[in-house]
């Protein structure tokens, strides 16, 4: 876990007040860290450069890794290593190469600025959209495993643990938030679409809570189904107090279509068979399981061919 090589970082700039010229946007430049000297170039955060005198966010993308942890200080020389441009420190030695100039991102770097690392978690807490990646942030600040526990319980967060993704914090007041947004989405979703039972999950993360790893959604989701504050229904998420039903000419079709579905149900009847065994026009048995899909109560595998919740669970359960 200690071996942590980067090739960008995102840092904090100062120039001299005697630098002849402002540091502009994707200078190359030498990068003088710890022992290394790395070539690499400057991306401003904002605006086009840095004027003499003055600091400024900025993005330090090399050519090859350096080691570099939060707090570590650099020196920016020019091309030709002739002339010292400007210093700085590191904020994020695994800084991402999307969405850097974002007000949410500069909101982190400003928060990686507090000198207390306590301060700077628990503000990355109440700020940090997605959370905070408690491996990343204790491998940025160089924290022993003992040390970043510690300071982990003396800050209150809800802490959700994910297979694939490890582990994350959010202040306690951020992760209801999410909570209601999720719940507002599906609330939204129902005033538009009542005929529609809810929403699949990617979809509903996509509308609420789009920069959340889906791994840490699905915990939230899980946390809401418990409290029983959304039910899930099939692949269909949506408010408990939300229903639909099939009209009385579609629950009696309905009732004509389940035992053929069921009879063969590894290779159900395509819709154009079931019409023609029921003498039904064929558009109607077809909006009709559209809409027993919707119910969750059959799976559209593939066009025109609806397979019962009860063979997708028996496949699912043989695979």
């Amino acid at each position: 876990a200690a071996h942590a090589p980067t090739v960008r970082f995102d840092a904090s700039l100062k120039l001299p007040p005697s630098a002849a010229r402002a540091l502009r946007h994707w200078t190359p430049v030498h990068v003088h860290i710890g022992a290394a000297d790395a070539m690499g170039r400057v991306s401003v955060l904002q605006g086009t450069g840095i004027e003499p005198g003055a600091s400024a966010h900025a993005q330090i993308v090399l050519d090859q890794p350096v080691g570099a942890l939060r707090g570590d200080r650099f020196i920016l020389r020019d091309q030709s290593a002739q002339q010292t441009l400007a210093g700085g420190a590191v904020l994020d030695p695994f800084a991402p190469a999307r969405k850097v100039r974002t007000p949410a991102r500069l909101a982190v770097l400003a928060a990686l600025e507090r000198s207390a690392t306590s301060d700077a978690l628990q503000q990355l807490l109440n700020d940090a959209p997605a959370g905070v990646d408690l491996s990343w942030f204790a491998r940025s600040f160089n924290l022993r495993t003992e040390a970043a526990e510690s300071l982990y319980r003396e800050i209150p967060m809800v802490v959700v643990s994910v297979a694939v993704a490890g582990r994350f914090g959010f202040a306690p007041l951020r992760w209801e938030t999410m909570q209601q947004e999720v719940l507002a989405a599906l609330a939204a979703e129902h005033a538009r679409a009542p005929e529609v039972l809810g929403l699949e999950g990617r979809r509903l993360r996509r509308l609420a809570t789009p920069d959340l790893p889906w791994e840490v959604f699905t915990a939230l989701i899980d946390q809401l189904l418990a409290g029983q504050r959304v039910a899930r229904h099939g692949p269909w998420l949506h408010l408990p107090t939300h229903r639909i039903t099939l009209t009385g000419a579609e629950d009696k079709l309905w009732r004509a279509v389940a035992p053929l579905l069921r009879a063969t149900p590894f290779q159900p009847p395509w819709v154009r068979d079931i019409a023609q065994t029921l003498t039904a026009p064929e558009p109607q048995v077809r909006s009709l399981l559209q809409r027993v899909t919707m119910l969750g109560d059959t799976y559209e595998v593939m066009r025109d061919r609806f397979f019962t919740r009860e063979a997708i669970a028996e496949l699912a359960r043989i695979v």
